[in-house]
């Protein structure tokens, strides 16, 4: 009996992280996609996700971290605590974004575990704002 209870229990929290990470997807895809796209353009409104992701991966490797440093700026925007000062400058602060903190979390889980594939552009633009990698 006790194996089967803790067979069910990984069970259940393997489905609560596809559950999370499916919200996260969706969250990301109607709220957070409109603005921060794959890639830059004229009309772009807020830095592409990628370069997003690779500012908090480079203060937060960790995906606990990761999680919790974005979560908290998805809760209140502070210019003070900002990883990215260059968009700040170009874009201003991002308008608040109302979700409880457990759509936050899948957001920031979603943003972390996903493939976003460097763009070709970036590595120059990357060199010419902060330097060498």
């Amino acid at each position: 009996m006790r194996y089967v209870l803790i067979a069910l229990f990984i069970i259940l929290a393997f489905s609560v992280s596809a559950e999370e990470k499916n919200r996260g997807k969706e969250i990301f895809t109607t709220v957070c996609f409109a603005c921060h796209k794959l890639d830059r353009g004229p009309n772009m409104v807020a830095p592409p996700i990628f370069g997003v992701k690779n500012h908090y991966l480079q203060a937060h490797p960790d995906r606990d971290g990761f999680i919790r440093r974005l979560s908290s700026w998805l809760e209140k925007q502070d210019p003070e605590k900002s990883l990215m000062p260059g968009a700040l400058r170009r874009f201003n602060l991002m308008p608040p974004v109302v979700l409880t903190l457990e759509d936050r979390v899948a957001v920031a889980g979603f943003i972390y575990d996903a493939d976003f594939s460097e763009p070709s552009w970036y590595a120059e633009h990357y060199q010419k704002e902060h330097g060498p990698k």
